[in-house]
């Protein structure tokens, strides 16, 4: 279970911002978008608006890559303002933020922020009182990767990733699905069933004894009753009776 915010935090043109949403709904792809699995949700343009997506929006995987495809998105806020909507609004239980799921933040930004301590402030934040897993995306040669692994959760090796361009983006959404997939599992583990599994009942067999000689069978005791009988069909049946009938053969 868990609840996927994602956010575009471009300067640049719209065509890059589309990219960034193409980008965004290839990784839904590998959700498993459901009521009681993976939300997801996207942080609206401006950070002031109520989000056209927000945690409760979907209950299934089509339904959100249908929306998001009818997205037409302008240039994003700034960092810090993304990473504040991110806290104040987008993993709210107004917008459908569930207690019990695993909270993840992807934001994509092509420059450093310009106030980078008011934006790894607000990081801190979103991760210390929302309990937000962040990962940061930088593109282009604008952004410092250095300064923003300080926004990245720690290992900031495994959250935080850097492109040459808004097309090499596609190039590592199998990386990023991997990195963030193993966190959409459930938070409750897995109750094993209490009652044993029933073995299957297999015969097992006996191991034959030579009944040419009857003093060897008497003396490994290696007999039952259906022999008995068939050896000596007057056998006295009570109990006792049967060593006597084998000593009577």
């Amino acid at each position: 279970m868990a609840d996927v915010v994602l956010a575009v935090s471009p300067r640049g043109s719209d065509e890059n911002t589309e990219k960034a949403l193409e980008f965004f709904r290839e990784l839904t792809r590998g959700f498993d978008v459901s009521h009681d699995k993976v939300h997801v949700g996207l942080v609206p343009k401006d950070c002031r608006d109520i989000p056209e997506i927000d945690l409760k929006t979907f209950t299934s995987r089509d339904e959100a890559l249908d929306t998001i495809d009818r997205l037409t998105r302008q240039a994003q806020a700034d960092t810090t303002d993304v990473l504040r909507y991110m806290r104040k609004a987008s993993f709210s239980q107004r917008y459908g933020a569930r207690s019990r799921a695993k909270k993840l933040a992807l934001v994509i930004v092509d420059e450093t922020p310009d106030n980078m301590a008011a934006a790894r402030k607000e990081a801190e934040r979103l991760q210390v009182k929302k309990g937000v897993e962040l990962f940061v995306i930088g593109v282009g040669k604008h952004v410092k990767p250095g300064k923003l692994r300080r926004l990245a959760t720690d290992p900031d090796d495994q959250h935080m990733f850097h492109v040459a361009n808004y097309d090499d983006l596609y190039s590592i959404v199998p990386i990023v699905q991997q990195a963030v997939c193993p966190a959409c599992e459930s938070t409750t583990p897995t109750r094993q069933p209490t009652t044993p599994t029933r073995q299957p009942t297999t015969p097992t067999r006996q191991p034959t004894t030579d009944h040419s000689d009857v003093s060897t069978l008497a003396s490994s005791r290696c007999y039952d009753l259906a022999r008995v009988i068939r050896l000596s069909p007057g056998a006295d049946l009570t109990p006792g009776g049967w060593e006597i009938a084998l000593g009577r053969i």
